[in-house]
């Protein structure tokens, strides 16, 4: 097998890998919805949740397969990739809104992902405007810095989307992100979830299967029909 159809497979194995993950997170977070909740995969966003009080929560899943020594995956960092590209995303999306305000007093942002938790500058400047410790100004001017010291220059750009929002927005965009981080080992979680609704320790995986499967079907005839 020659090297580029080697790094062609590895490659559509990540990204397969990356539909499976959002997939069993959406799986895991059907079973626990609450009355005059709705949820969608690949709608909206990765995932969405429409909840009763008529606010929306975005989601984006992202998992890697990449890990540190101890078996574990590895940390986010205050470049990452997956990290920048997703507030990109929801910057871009911000921006496309008449009423940007009014918008993000409706919404919510998840970042999702089986990468662990760092204390990094970007997580402690995130806090810092959070909590007014630092100003928008002070913000803007840490990822200007952050920008110009990136090598990379898909990050950079990805960086100066989020720079590019009005300092009024980007402080209330900053207070809406919530991360999910070292969420892995969904099969076991879900199987656990169901546990709780059902109290039957032999029928879990009976039940994981059949929902499993009528999940999988569902999501094949509604994308075959058309529809999200």
């Amino acid at each position: 097998m020659s090297e580029l159809n080697r790094q062609n497979i590895t490659s559509a194995a990540k990204t397969e890998i990356g539909f499976d993950y959002q997939f069993y997170y959406y799986f895991y977070l059907i079973l626990d919805l609450r009355h005059g909740e709705k949820i969608g995969i690949e709608v909206k966003d990765d995932i969405h949740i429409d909840c009763a009080d008529e606010t929306t929560i975005l989601i984006q899943a992202k998992h890697t397969l990449q890990t540190l020594k101890s078996g574990d995956s590895i940390n986010i960092t205050e470049r990452d990739k997956d990290l920048w590209k997703t507030l990109s995303n929801w910057a871009n999306l911000i921006l496309e809104q008449e009423k940007p305000i009014d918008f993000l007093n409706k919404t919510k942002f998840q970042l999702v992902s089986n990468k662990g938790v760092s204390v990094n500058p970007f997580f402690l400047n995130l806090d810092n405007l959070c909590d007014e410790s630092i100003t928008v100004k002070d913000f803007k001017t840490y990822l200007k810095k952050l920008q110009d010291e990136t090598s990379n220059e898909i990050i950079q750009g990805y960086i100066s989307n989020v720079r590019e929002l009005r300092g009024s927005i980007l402080k209330l965009f900053v207070k809406k992100i919530d991360f999910k981080l070292s969420q892995d080992n969904l099969i076991e979680r879900i199987k656990r979830r169901l546990l709780e609704k059902i109290h039957i320790p032999d029928r879990i995986d009976d039940v994981y299967k059949n929902l499993h499967s009528e999940l999988r079907d569902q999501n094949y005839l509604k994308v075959k029909e058309g529809q999200k």
